[in-house]
């Protein structure tokens, strides 16, 4: 009986068998949340980025806004794996005597489960109107991104319904946004 209480030998086999799996675990959920965060980032670029160069343009119409769909998936997925995404592009009047207004809005989606999409409030623009005389005109891209397979942990992340979401407001620098062609 000594014999064997003495005997050390394949200890080491069983602690690395215990250890190596909750070490992976951390290893890989580790690396998705790197990706995720990069994720984040990319989809706050892609919707200041759509909102900037949409108020900056001098004609604007239906063609132009459907590509931002393509250049966002571009943006946001990675090697071989496309994001599921949902684009809100909506344009806005606030005026001093009227209010706001919502004068256009378009939704796309690359998926058939998109994310809702809030409505812009449009508090914050009338408060951004009190003590100016003119119009203003401003562009409001709402993106909601859906992590797909790519990530280690993605059925945790379909379980929850997990969305990144970015709303970037820009001021329109013509007054072509008031309509679309």
């Amino acid at each position: 009986m000594e014999k064997i209480s003495l005997c050390d030998r394949g200890s080491v086999v069983v602690e690395a068998a215990l250890i190596f799996p909750i070490f992976f675990l951390l290893i890989f959920a580790a690396t998705d949340m790197v990706r995720l965060i990069d994720l984040t980032g990319r989809v706050n670029q892609s919707s200041a980025l759509i909102a900037d160069t949409v108020s900056r343009e001098v004609k604007i119409d239906e063609a132009e806004l459907s590509d931002s769909l393509k250049l966002i998936s571009q943006i946001t997925s990675t090697e071989s794996v496309e994001n599921s995404l949902s684009l809100k592009i909506s344009a806005i009047s606030s005026q001093p005597t009227i209010g706001t207004n919502i004068l256009w809005t378009r939704l796309f989606s690359n998926a058939a489960a998109s994310c809702e999409t809030a409505t812009p409030t449009l508090d914050k623009y009338s408060t951004e109107t009190q003590g100016r005389k003119n119009t203003g005109y401003y562009v409001v891209v709402d993106l909601c991104v859906q992590p797909t397979g790519a990530f280690f942990l993605s059925r945790l992340f379909l379980a929850k319904k997990m969305r990144l979401r970015s709303q970037s407001i820009s001021v329109a620098t013509h007054p072509a946004i008031r309509s679309l062609e």
